[in-house]
């Protein structure tokens, strides 16, 4: 064709446009001018649709090719000859006549009148306004997710108060935002078919979306650390289905995280079942078992079960994955087994639950109590047979208001206008609480369960690791032992908790009990024991020998974790001999992990570490890994970085598991009991991983969800 460039006369430009209009086979057209040329693109391929016309003159076949070898077949006839395509386009390529035409197109392209440009820029335009709307319905769903809250009404129809948060939020922020505003009074309430993409169906896609882009960056950060620790955990949601909270503790930059990963649902409670479902969610989710260093789980057989449980089936598959029982539960079964090994002991909580009931089931004799406390006093509670800090609650309650308690329970049951069953269980309430075995157990328990309590609270902190969680448990032990010479003391404060109480022990000198004493030369004899000794003997003793038989019993499951890295929480005072032999039986057991070399970076580790911290040396072995990470030395002491990873994603307790069934049950409550898997998981993770949720930017899936939405709005317009 000819290539010459200047315009032509009006007349001759639609004579040239009526026979390309006309002779709808290419090799027909006349020649053209460049105007020509720039109207034809401005007309659209659909100005030149004549797909089912012949082509007749275009035909290409081998014989003319070679006919016409001198001539360049992609300038003059065509090319069809296919089998010497890669040498024939290779020389086309390199070719000035292709250059030419390049740089023409190139022109083209760039010209303001070009199609394409014109359709890049209004899909930037539908892109960009997409974008504006889709970030302010990302960060309604961001609002509503990390808090827990429901998104859906009864209706979804904007301008009605029960449209639900989602809508209600949007349209509070309309108010302020004339963007959002305008986009809702022109796309909102448009009925099904209609593009506003603020609909409950963009809200679901857009809440699996972010929840996926969470959980794929802990995925991302679980990999990239390589070890890890497992914690799991089960309960029946609302709809009765058992939910298995799964959570992985990992070090990642000197940190210690311990992340939710999802609930998934399961049927069967044996060990096998729950191992097989465990696995097959971590396959699915790209993380290997074989760098699995720890797994924690409460005492229940079917987690804990030495042959049969879960513990022992994924030890099964990795002989590294060692099994710690969560220390927190750990103290909820000694305090509920010495709370259980003596009369007295039951039946002073079952005191302590019927005086919460007597005031908690009716509303008139709670503010009858609530009047005469103390304002800053704690109130009652009820027990709790599985979290202990609530018995230790209920006791502070009683002893905070001794005398507040004993004297409404007197005035209810002399109330002639309270019915006889309310006066007769307030009389029987206060005639026990005047004894002084009562006030006794309500200050020894005080001090037991505070004491635990602290523990159990301070071992929940993410920065504890297993070895002083072990020396906690150690420390209890004496305590309790402390505590048995404490009895006088107990006594003296157990009379004075209120003027009411009786300062004599309620079986005095009547029912004596008579014990056999061996004496030092053999002879036996009968002593007879008083109230007093008989409380002593026969409730204080039993109950602080059960509390120390139970804390030894539970500590003893971690002394394999203790043996293996205690010496790193003393590398201040550790001989050269006992660091050795600890290295080596470290080594031996992690040794795809670790070589004897760890050893010799020790040495040197310490020495730098005294010389830096003016020879003190940091005893807390994360801030020892911090350092590593912020000296960048990981480098420089490979072997003790690894192993300080190890020790520190061994998980203490599997309260990040208890914290997630709380989230469960603000987020499946019986309002939204039908929730499918899908949405509860993902709902979950942004609610529970809301730290992550906050900071994590979603521009990007914005972006790409506006790109693909915009072509598919703007098409289906042009469409239209």
């Amino acid at each position: 064709m000819d290539e010459t460039v200047g315009e032509i006369d009006i007349n001759t430009d639609k004579k040239i446009l009526t026979e390309l209009e006309i002779n709808n086979d290419p090799a027909l057209w006349p020649s053209m001018s460049e105007t020509v040329r720039e109207k034809c693109i401005q007309l659209g391929p659909a100005f030149f649709q004549n797909k089912n016309n012949g082509f007749s003159a275009s035909l290409r076949d081998y014989k003319n090719q070679k006919s016409n070898s001198s001539m360049n077949p992609f300038v003059k006839n065509g090319f069809s000859n296919w089998k010497k395509g890669d040498e024939r386009i290779s020389g086309h390529e390199n070719s000035s006549v292709h250059q030419v035409c390049t740089m023409k197109w190139l022109h083209r392209l760039n010209n303001k009148t070009n199609i394409n440009k014109q359709l890049t820029k209004q899909l930037e335009v539908e892109e960009n306004y997409w974008i504006d709307i889709l970030k302010r319905v990302v960060e309604a769903i961001r609002f509503l997710s990390t808090r827990g809250l429901a998104f859906r009404g009864s209706h979804e129809v904007i301008g009605v108060t029960d449209n639900g948060n989602y809508l209600g939020i949007l349209e509070l922020i309309a108010k302020f935002d004339p963007v959002l505003k305008a986009h809702i009074e022109n796309y909102g309430n448009k009925g099904r078919g209609s593009v506003s993409y603020i609909s409950k169906t963009i809200c679901e896609e857009l809440i699996g979306i972010m929840s996926l882009k969470v959980f794929d960056h802990i995925v991302d950060e679980i990999i990239k650390s390589k070890y890890f620790g497992i914690v799991v955990d089960s309960t029946p949601d609302l709809a009765h289905i058992d939910q298995l909270s799964i959570i992985i503790r990992y070090c990642l930059n000197g940190m210690v995280h311990e992340r939710f990963l999802g609930f998934v649902s399961f049927h069967s409670h044996t060990g096998e079942a729950l191992a097989t479902t465990v696995l097959e969610f971590l396959k699915r989710s790209g993380i290997d078992i074989a760098n699995c260093r720890a797994q924690t789980y409460d005492n229940a057989a079917n987690m804990s079960g030495r042959y049969h449980g879960l513990q022992a089936q994924i030890k099964d598959l990795n002989d590294l994955a060692f099994y710690v029982p969560c220390v927190a539960h750990s103290l909820n079964l000694v305090g509920d087994c010495s709370a259980k090994e003596c009369l007295e002991a039951i039946n002073f909580f079952s005191i302590l639950q019927k005086l919460y009931a007597f005031f908690a089931a009716s509303t008139h004799r709670w503010d009858v109590l609530l009047r005469n406390s103390k304002k800053s006093s704690k109130t009652l509670k009820s027990l709790s047979s599985t979290r202990w800090s609530c018995r230790n609650d209920a006791i502070e309650a009683l002893a905070g208001n001794y005398d507040v308690i004993y004297n409404t329970l007197s005035d209810i049951s002399k109330d002639m206008n309270e019915n006889a069953d309310t006066r007769h269980d307030a009389n029987s309430i206060k005639k026990k609480l005047i004894k002084l075995e009562i006030a006794f157990m309500t200050i020894f328990w005080k001090r037991v369960l505070g004491r635990f309590n602290a523990t159990s609270v301070y071992l929940q902190r993410i920065e504890i690791d297993m070895v002083t969680g072990n020396s906690m448990l150690q420390s209890l032990i004496t305590f309790v032992d402390e505590l048995r010479n404490d009895f006088d003391a107990i006594e003296d404060e157990a009379k004075i908790l209120s003027i009411s109480v009786n300062k004599e022990w309620s079986n005095g000198g009547k029912n004596k009990r008579k014990i056999i004493k061996k004496y030092s030369d053999g002879t036996t004899g009968h002593e007879s024991l008083k109230g007093r000794d008989t409380f002593r003997v026969n409730t204080f003793f039993v109950i602080i020998d059960k509390l120390q038989t139970e804390l030894k019993k539970r500590s003893s499951a971690y002394d394999n974790i203790t043996n293996l890295f205690g010496f790193l929480t003393r590398l201040d005072v550790i001989d050269d001999n006992l660091l050795k032999k600890s290295v080596n039986n470290l080594v031996k057991v992690y040794s795809r992990d670790l070589e004897e070399s760890l050893y010799d970076e020790l040495k040197q580790f310490i020495g730098m570490v005294k010389v830096k911290e003016d020879n003190k040396l940091i005893k807390n072995p994360i801030n020892m890994l911090q350092m590593i990470v912020e000296d960048n030395l990981s480098g420089v002491f490979p072997h003790i970085y690894v192993a300080f990873r190890i020790f520190l994603s061994i998980p203490v307790t599997n309260c990040e598991s208890e914290r997630s069934f709380s989230a469960l049950t603000i987020i499946k409550n019986k309002y939204r009991c039908m929730m499918g898997e899908s949405r509860l998981t993902s709902l979950s993770i942004l609610s529970i991983e809301c730290e992550l949720t906050m900071n994590i930017s979603f521009e990007n899936i914005i972006r790409q969800f506006a790109q693909e939405k915009s072509r598919k709005k703007f098409f289906k317009h042009n469409i239209i």
